[in-house]
């Protein structure tokens, strides 16, 4: 008897060693501490953690969670009809200078006339006029030509002016004509930022705050997974403790050498180490948790009990109804569709754009096949996933059930032991060795509960939020 127990406490000790460092990846229980000197074991004095307030808590208080809701509201207040009001007003405005430009082009043509005037004047020979001593009349011939030089020269000045205006004029038009392209694209992307980019994004941050949620939840098994196993350990403990001093008994006796005594006293050391190593285990899984809550970093918590999940909660299960619920909750499957979507309208615009034959509607086609097969790929291993979360719960069940009866039935046995044990028929250690038997038999009932409760959560996590990873 005693070598058996030497040797579960010591493949215990080979099985916690390497258990804690993978610890974050299992799920499991709700074992409450108990009462001996490790962390894990003392019940703490802060406020109990159920696992159905997490949810709530980190949506309220997360940070990430937080800014995440600031970048939805961000896009929210995102006004498109003030932006394209702001662009017509400025078009009209752009309109009406155009408009005024004209009105003054319009007399280009009288300044035309008048520069064509002058210029004819030049060319005609100009014969002053004689006096009647025969002499020329003094100034009549220079008074003409400065006349006609000066209306020359504000003939050009304006002209140039006009020439100038004609030409910003036709800036303006293009300026305009450019305007109005981009009012077109500004609804149009008021349309795309409606109907796509907004509900997307919605999409995106509501299943990576699923994620996040799902992370502390997972967190929150992770832990009472553990401190299943610190209470397996602490039984372990006190079972090699009555071993050792059995041993020591037996050393003092002779029955035993120094060297299998000291081989028994190592186990104890290596139990202790594990015992410590399962407290900063549980400390930084502890840190963690609250920091996912968004709440004080203390590395210190309290857990309570899981709900629990009855067989009738898994008769009631639909599968094909809950199915469908997944697929429509699903962000993977909703992403994978949006590309389809995305694909056909691509190709659709090269195909009016660069015509059937062109290279360009040939690799949008088969871009759009691509997606179509890639959807279709994302849906049936979705439905792989699925169908794997839905046939874990029968046998976690059954697993629960089966727990059930071999407790009853240890708890029988460990009733006559302890009724041999008053009528002196049985030793204090064998009766040890009946209750650790009982209370492995409670810890593997609580571990087929939390196993049940997992495959329930994960199954209902698919249908509810979509994520399918957990246990697929």
């Amino acid at each position: 008897m005693k070598t058996r127990i030497l040797s579960l406490c010591l493949a215990g000790t080979m099985l916690l060693s390497t258990s804690v460092t993978a610890a974050a990846a299992r799920v499991g229980s709700n074992q409450p501490k108990s009462a001996v000197s490790h962390e894990w074991a003392v019940t703490p004095v802060y406020e109990t953690l159920s696992f159905d307030q997490i949810d709530r808590r980190v949506r309220a208080n997360n940070l990430t969670v937080q800014s995440l809701e600031e970048t939805i509201a961000s896009m929210e207040a995102m006004n498109w009809d003030k932006v394209i009001d702001e662009m017509e007003d400025g078009i009209e405005e752009m309109e009406d200078q155009i408009d005024l430009m004209k009105s003054n082009l319009s007399k280009i043509s009288t300044v035309k006339a008048g520069l064509s005037s002058a210029f004819d004047a030049l060319a005609t020979p100009v014969i002053p006029p004689t006096a009647p001593d025969g002499g020329t009349v003094s100034g009549t011939a220079g008074g003409t030509g400065t006349g006609i030089g000066a209306g020359i020269t504000d003939g050009i000045e304006k002209l140039a002016q006009l020439t100038y205006m004609d030409f910003s004029v036709k800036s303006l038009e293009s300026t305009l004509e450019s305007m109005e392209d981009q009012l077109d694209d500004l609804k149009e992307q008021k349309k795309e930022y409606n109907e796509k980019t907004l509900p997307d994004t919605k999409r995106q941050i509501a299943s990576s705050v699923d994620q996040i949620v799902a992370g502390a939840e997972s967190l929150y098994l992770t832990i009472l997974s553990i401190q299943l196993q610190g209470k397996a350990l602490e039984e372990g403990m006190a079972a090699l403790d009555r071993t050792v001093a059995e041993m020591e008994l037996r050393y003092e006796r002779g029955q035993i050498s120094r060297l299998t005594l000291t081989q028994v006293k190592n186990g104890v050391g290596a139990l202790n180490t594990n015992a410590k190593n399962l407290d900063v285990t549980l400390s930084s899984l502890y840190s963690s948790l609250q920091s996912l809550l968004g709440e004080p970093i203390t590395g210190e918590m309290n857990l309570a009990a899981l709900p629990a999940v009855t067989a009738d909660d898994i008769a009631a299960l639909s599968y094909t109804k809950d199915l469908e619920k997944a697929k429509e909750a699903s962000y993977s499957l909703y992403s994978a569709a949006r590309t389809v979507e995305d694909a056909e309208e691509d190709m659709e615009d090269a195909r009016k754009e660069e015509g059937k034959n062109s290279y360009q509607y040939k690799m949008a086609q088969h871009t759009y096949e691509s997606a179509v097969l890639s959807q279709k790929s994302a849906v049936q291993s979705f439905e792989v996933s699925f169908r794997n979360l839905y046939n874990q719960l029968t046998p976690a069940l059954v697993k629960y059930t089966t727990a059930e009866t071999n407790l009853d039935y240890e708890t029988q046995v460990y009733q006559a032991q302890e009724l041999k044990y008053q009528l002196g028929n049985l030793s204090a250690n064998a009766l040890a060795d009946a209750r650790d038997t009982l209370e492995s038999a409670r810890r593997d009932l609580e571990s087929a509960r939390m196993d049940l409760f997992t495959a329930w959560h994960n199954y209902q996590n698919a249908v509810t939020r979509g994520i399918v990873s957990s246990g697929s």
